[in-house]
Formats: C-alpha cells, structure tokens, sequence
C-alpha cells in the first residue's frame, strides 16, 4: 500500500492493520510502544516509526507487520490507532 496514494483506504479494511491492532490489544508491551509512538507529536511520531520500521526489516519481521506499522506514518490513521488502543485501558 502506498501512503502517498490520493485514494487512502480505510485501516479497517487492511487485515495487517487489524492484526497489529489485536496483536496490540493481546500484547501489553506492544500497546505500550506503540502508545508511546503515538503521543509524540507528527515529526516526532514518523520519525520513531521510521527508525521501528528499519529495526524490523533487520529483525526480519514479517512483511504485513511492517507494512502494518508503516500504517501508523500516516496521521489520521495515526489517531485513529492511538483512540482505539485507548479505549482499553
């Protein structure tokens, strides 16, 4: 999935995003990250993606939990991420 497509699809309909999102709700230190990722400001929050991003193709992670987490670079998916790993707790 390109971020900079001019027709963004909804997370929802992403089944990576969806995984990421449970495997979260599943994995407390996950959430935790993540959150952390997602309270930081734009330039901030792309930035520690970025570098996640990088740290897992050297881990060699599998390929839908990057893109998964490339998900997140894009602002409005970002909020929608960080209110939905909100809501439990």
């Amino acid at each position: 999935m390109a971020l900079t497509d001019s027709k963004k699809s909804s997370p929802g309909e992403n089944p990576a995003f969806v995984a990421l999102m449970r495997m979260a709700g599943d994995n407390a230190g996950l959430k935790k990250q993540l959150l952390a990722i997602l309270a930081q400001n734009d330039f901030n929050r792309q930035s520690m993606l970025n570098t996640y991003i990088e740290e897992m193709h050297i881990k060699q992670a599998p390929r839908e939990f990057i893109e998964a987490i490339g998900c997140l670079l894009d602002f409005e998916i970002a909020q929608a991420a960080q209110a939905l790993l909100k809501q439990d707790q």
